[in-house]
Formats: C-alpha cells, sequence, structure tokens
C-alpha cells in the first residue's frame, strides 16, 4: 500500500507540478500527453505494484492484449481528436493526430492490461471488462450523484438564492443530449475511470478493507485522493482558491464514501464506481458551484455509512466487495 500511495503521487505530482500550469495558460498544449498521463497514476502504480507482487507464471495468449491495445487505442484516439475540435474548434492536422495519438496510449495501455498475461493483474482489472452487480447498480452509478446535485439547485432556488447555469452553445435537446453522452465517453476514457478508479477503487479499497472497516479504508483514500488533486485545483484555478478547495474537498471526501458502497455493493466493480465518479463529475459542469452540494454529498455519505454499518469489518471471504454486505 505505501509502495502505491508513493508511486502515485510521484507520478501525478512530479508530471503535473511542472507542466500542467503551462497546459492550462496554453502556452505548451503539446504538452498534454504528460498531463494526461499523470491523471493515470493512480491506475499506473496499481498496475505496477501488482505485477512485482505477481510470482505466477504469465498465461494466456499474447495476441489477446495487444488487440485490445489496438482496439483501444484507435478509439481513444478518435475520442481526443473529436473532443479536441469540438472544445478548442481547432483545424484537423498532422500535429494533432499525433498529440492525440500519444494522449491515447495511457487509456489502451490500461484496458489492454484487463487482458494481461499476467494473472494478478488481469484479475485486478477483471471488473473493468466483466461488470460486476446487477444493472440497477449501473443505473444508480449513473443517476444517484446527478440526483442529488439537482436536488441541490432545486434546494437553493427554494431558498432564494439565484443558480448560475453554465452557457452551453447547442441547436436543440438532440444536440445537447449528443454533447452530454459524448462528455461522458470522453471522461470514462480519459482518467475519472480507468484513470483514478483502477487505482483509488480498485487497487487501494479492497486491500485496505483487508484490513480496515469499510469506513477508515474511505477516510485513508478520501484524505490521500484530497491531496492528490490539489496540484490540478490549483492549475486549473491559476491561483490557490481557499474557498473552492474548501468545496471540491468535501465533495471528494464524501464521494469516497459513496464509492466504497457502491464499490462493495456490486461485488467490487470498478466499472460501476467509474462511472458513478463521471457522473458526477460532468453533471457538475453545467451549474455553477452552489455551496448546498457538499451538505447534501455529505448527507448522503452519512446515509450509506449507517445503511451499511461501514465501521464494522467485511467478512473475511468478500474479497473488499460484496452485492450484499452481512455483518457478523
Amino acid at each position: 500500500m505505501v509502495a502505491f500511495f508513493v508511486l502515485t503521487f510521484a507520478i501525478s505530482w512530479g508530471l503535473w507540478i511542472p507542466f500542467l500550469p503551462l497546459v492550462f495558460s496554453g502556452k505548451q498544449p503539446l504538452l498534454t500527453p504528460l498531463v494526461i498521463f499523470a491523471a493515470f497514476g493512480p491506475a499506473m502504480a496499481g498496475m505496477l505494484v501488482t505485477s512485482i507482487i505477481d510470482l505466477q507464471p504469465r498465461q494466456g495468449s499474447r495476441k489477446g492484449p495487444w488487440v485490445a491495445f489496438v482496439v483501444a487505442w484507435i478509439l481513444a484516439t478518435l475520442i481526443f481528436i473529436l473532443h479536441l475540435v469540438l472544445k478548442t474548434q481547432v483545424d484537423l492536422s498532422p500535429p494533432l493526430v499525433a498529440m492525440s495519438a500519444l494522449t491515447a496510449l495511457s487509456p489502451a495501455f490500461v484496458v489492454s492490461s484487463a487482458f494481461s498475461r499476467v494473472p494478478g493483474v488481469r484479475n485486478y482489472l477483471a471488473s473493468l471488462v466483466k461488470p460486476r452487480g446487477g444493472i440497477s447498480w449501473y443505473l444508480v452509478a449513473i443517476l444517484l450523484l446527478p440526483v442529488v446535485q439537482l436536488l441541490g439547485v432545486a434546494l437553493t432556488r427554494a431558498l432564494g438564492q439565484e443558480v448560475g447555469w453554465r452557457p452551453i452553445q447547442t441547436k436543440g435537446g438532440v444536440q445537447l443530449a449528443s454533447m452530454v453522452a459524448f462528455a461522458f465517453v470522453y471522461q470514462v476514457f480519459y482518467a475519472n475511470c480507468l484513470g483514478e478508479e483502477v487505482g483509488w477503487r480498485g487497487f487501494a479499497l479492497p486491500k485496505l478493507q483487508t484490513r480496515y472497516s469499510p469506513l477508515v479504508a474511505s477516510i485513508i483514500i478520501g484524505f490521500l485522493w484530497v491531496l492528490w488533486h490539489f496540484p490540478y485545483w490549483q492549475s486549473q484555478l491559476g491561483s490557490f482558491n481557499s474557498k473552492y478547495m474548501l468545496f471540491a474537498s468535501g465533495i471528494t471526501l464524501a464521494y469516497s464514501f459513496i464509492f466504497t458502497w457502491l464499490y462493495n455493493r456490486t461485488g467490487g466493480s470498478i466499472l460501476a464506481v467509474g462511472l458513478m465518479h463521471v457522473s458526477g463529475n460532468l453533471s457538475g459542469k453545467f451549474v455553477q458551484f452552489i455551496w448546498i452540494w457538499p451538505l447534501l454529498m455529505m448527507l448522503l455519505a452519512l446515509i450509506v455509512i449507517v445503511a451499511d454499518k461501514m465501521w464494522q469489518m467485511l467478512p473475511s471471504d468478500s474479497h473488499g466487495g460484496l452485492d450484499s454486505i452481512p455483518r457478523k
């Protein structure tokens, strides 16, 4: 666990601190592949540690991982190109394609690792390509956080306060739905699901839960997860903003408990938690920050803590996640 956390921060902070301000300011856009790779720090650290400690002989065909890599790489490259074209209105050019192809290496490597010949890595990432839990849990993963955020908007208005909606240039509902769907897919590939959740929940959570209760495991991950975000938040804002940091830290810490609850309820699904992460981040982009959101997320976190008695240890045969969580 120590190796995982040290590697995660070394990869992410080591690239974010010097390069992220340059990318956000537009001075060095060609550094984007390094900045995106930094966001995959948790996933890369989890896979590296797993491959080192797994002493089992290699299994399976060499062809499977390579086929998965090529397919995922082409798809991720197309997604990143389209993202740049739609977001910045840049013209398609050879340098743009080359930068997109380099950036797409990170998600492609994670996807291909789900078919790895290293048994430990393949088993660790299995829930990315073989979803666990019933379909209802994936509906919960996609809808729960946006519903809570909309409740926050309604409560804010009921209290007589203004809610600022971010300007979105679309020509009708179909275009808006298409834009949201594409943004969702983009965030699945780039960091939220394949980068962050593969590491924080996929690697760290089940291992911590073999020694600590889900509550304690969530606190440990939540604290380090908040700390991990600091260089990104500061570079995104351009300077240190204590109010924003407090707002973002509160939501992120609450997410840690909610994501633990979903991970355990789905029997250890990285994909489900990744989809919830994406839906929560994406829905928040349409409305300017309102301070009731962290309070509602903390309330939801408290509800799942009490509902699942997260202060109690999981059964020893749960492997860090259960469809249902009986307590001894």
